[in-house]
């Protein structure tokens, strides 16, 4: 992430993603991420967590692992203009949003803590802010909770730059999503 300044992160598309802490012993390696499947705008991918020699780590029931990873790809999120109208009442239209989602379909995750960082522009980021929603499958087409707006995080180190959101679920077992809709081409 480093490698990538602000300006560039909008011409050269790029995936990093470091391995931070297992516990309270600090890592600071990078992930493996491995491409699944591409679909138009969409990727799906898969994380491997490595040692400092570069051997997969394994993991014991009461670890606690924290992660991040950063992509940057020309026009991967679609602007208000871009984006196909609501529809209207309840029912949400997903080609109306752009969308960030975890599964945990490895089992019960203890404490999940889900947190996205937009990078301030000239303009107002959102329309209105991102929000979530929750379901217990894992099937392709789940039952989605109501939408819940997405907490804000204020925080003095990264306000300047950053407009941070947190998410926090323990015993997080099933599929969460974050939606969003860009407020402008700005």
């Amino acid at each position: 992430m480093l490698k990538h300044y602000t300006d560039e992160r909008k011409d050269k598309p790029f995936l990093q993603g470091l391995f931070r802490y297992i516990n309270t012993k600090k890592k600071g390696v990078p992930l493996s991420i491995t491409l699944k499947k591409e679909e138009g705008k969409r990727a799906f991918f898969s994380v491997s967590f490595l040692d400092e020699q570069g051997n997969r780590m394994m993991f014991k029931d009461q670890d606690i692992i924290q992660y991040q990873y950063a992509w940057g790809i020309p026009k991967a999120y679609a602007s208000l203009e871009d984006l196909e109208s609501p529809l209207p009442g309840v029912e949400i239209n997903e080609k109306a949003y752009n969308q960030a989602e975890v599964v945990a379909n490895h089992g019960l995750v203890n404490e999940l803590v889900l947190e996205l960082r937009f990078e301030r522009g000239k303009g107002k980021i959102f329309g209105k802010a991102p929000f979530y929603q929750m379901a217990s499958l894992l099937s392709d087409l789940p039952h989605w909770s109501r939408s819940i707006a997405m907490p804000r995080t204020e925080e003095e180190d990264h306000e300047m730059w950053y407009q941070t959101y947190r998410l926090k679920k323990r015993d997080f077992q099933g599929r969460i999503r974050v939606m969003w809709r860009s407020s402008s081409r700005d």
